[in-house]
């Protein structure tokens, strides 16, 4: 029996083009070998064969596909291939159709007369157009005011919020209070979403993509600025899996790098909210978070962003600062996230740090929101 081979959808994202001259219809491949490489949803993806057999297709370089469909199959002995080809030829576009048939969504006025936008500018107003809007959407914006980072942050992070937004929003959505907002609205109901994944805004002018960041809520907080840096040298190097753009349950934007009072950020299909942070001229941070109104009520976002705030500013401190984290150290503070006793004791009225055993036998403390996410 015949295997199909079918590229699903996700977030919007329903069309793809065949990127470079496929595999030849009629070769005889074997698992794992490539036959097409497809750009969908801003990456190009590459597919293999999932089984032994006679490859088959009508694929051209340049096609347009329809995603959900058999785009090709891996026929066995005795299948028709006839009939296989007609099946495959089905998730093409029809002859002189583009991709402003095939999506949600249309492109703005203003582009030359003919212009068409590149597939992945398609994918994005596919995202975006079907994300709330209107009246369906809200957004609220707060100071956080100017964050010095201590001597032990890593170079990269010195001027930026960013790792410690995405540190401490995955754990706050572990919280139950704020669960809610890790939902997407489908159907006229509320669909929790089975993972946390941040998604974080990656821009260099052209090439705007969400890279999507798995099991954050277990991770250190050096470990998630690992898990940054990674991720920013595989969006360079055009190495981002669909899985690592295509999935993410909320968005966090970094526009801080020029200086801006304001901004409100476009809300993504499947998300319930993003954040976009932003510094002004004073060195100052701002965040502004727009939120999808059918999953949430104002006062839940708010005290959110309230919260989400409170942790932020606890990690400003001077150059100075020690931040040694082993037991006994003369700095009393969480080896995870840096947050001393002091903190944790004034800014968030909880009883102090943890003393715990790391996996090396070795004494190390811990706050009480890293415990809470442990």
């Amino acid at each position: 029996m015949a295997t199909p081979i079918i590229l699903e959808s996700m977030h919007g994202a329903n069309i793809a083009r065949v990127a470079a001259p496929p595999l030849a219809s009629g070769t005889l491949v074997s698992t794992g070998q490539l036959l097409f490489e497809i750009e969908n949803h801003k990456v190009v993806q590459e597919v293999e064969s999932p089984a032994d057999g006679l490859l088959v297709h009508g694929l051209v370089q340049g096609d347009l596909l329809q995603l959900g469909q058999p785009i090709a199959f891996i026929a066995a002995e005795g299948d028709d291939q006839t009939r296989l080809l007609e099946a495959s030829n089905a998730a093409k576009a029809p002859d002189g159709v583009g991709w402003e048939a095939m999506i949600a969504g249309n492109v703005a006025g203003g582009a030359p007369a003919g212009a068409k936008v590149s597939i992945a500018k398609a994918t994005e107003i596919a995202v975006l157009g079907n994300g709330a809007g209107n009246s369906l959407a809200a957004s609220l914006g707060a100071s956080v005011g100017p964050i010095r980072r201590s001597a032990a942050t890593p170079a990269f992070f010195k001027d930026k919020i960013l790792d410690l937004l995405v540190f401490e929003a995955a754990r706050l959505l572990t919280e139950k209070r704020f669960r809610v907002l890790n939902s997407r609205f489908a159907d006229g109901a509320i669909v929790p979403h089975e993972r946390i994944k941040p998604g974080i805004s990656f821009d260099e002018g052209k090439r705007l993509t969400l890279y999507a960041m798995a099991d954050v809520e277990t991770l250190s907080l050096s470990q998630v600025q690992d898990a940054i840096v990674g991720g920013l040298m595989k969006y360079v190097g055009q190495k981002l899996s669909l899985e690592e753009v295509a999935t993410s349950t909320f968005t966090i934007s970094d526009v801080s790098a020029v200086p801006l009072s304001f901004t409100v950020p476009l809300l993504p299909q499947g998300q319930c909210f993003i954040i976009a942070v932003n510094r002004d001229e004073g060195g100052c941070f701002g965040l502004n978070m727009t939120f999808d109104h059918r999953i949430t009520e104002g006062l839940v976002a708010a005290n959110f962003a309230q919260e989400l705030i409170k942790r932020i500013r606890s990690y400003a401190a001077a150059d100075s600062q020690p931040v040694h984290s082993a037991a006994g150290s003369a700095a009393a503070v969480c080896s995870f996230c840096e947050r001393s006793v002091e903190e944790e004791i004034g800014g968030f009225k909880r009883r102090g740090l943890l003393k715990i055993v790391d996996g090396s036998h070795g004494e190390v403390l811990c706050c009480t929101a890293c415990w809470e996410g442990w």
